[in-house]
């Protein structure tokens, strides 16, 4: 059993989101490869497109309302919405609104040894 309160997390503020691991590497090593965090875009932002070579993510919306792009498809996404990108699709998130656009991400098979995004935009 592992447990971790609220605060516990590593957040990383990037340009265009923030993330917060809620889960990494190390808290599921007995599950390779997978991690759980929260995704944050704040109001009138675009995420960098950017692609997966090996894991697949797997989101559900916790609150607000974006577009998320696969592979230039746009898909409208509010709280309670999911979405899965596998490997090879490009992807990016829109966020027009008022409110921050939260985000649970899920990924599946992300390698242990390396970086698996590529960024498509700066």
């Amino acid at each position: 059993m592992q447990f971790k309160k609220s605060g516990e997390n590593k957040t990383d503020l990037k340009k265009d989101y923030k993330k917060s691991v809620l889960l990494s590497l190390s808290d599921l090593s007995k599950y390779p490869g997978h991690v759980l965090q929260t995704v944050t875009i704040p109001p009138h932002t675009k995420q960098r497109k950017h692609l997966h070579h090996k894991q697949t993510e797997i989101g559900y919306v916790l609150s607000g309302h974006a577009i998320y792009y696969i592979n230039d498809i746009p898909h409208e996404m509010t709280k309670g919405d999911v979405i899965i990108d596998e490997p090879g699709e490009s992807h990016y998130i829109l966020n027009s609104s008022e409110e921050d656009f939260v985000i649970l991400i899920s990924k599946i098979s992300m390698p242990t040894d390396s970086d698996d995004t590529t960024w498509l935009e700066e």
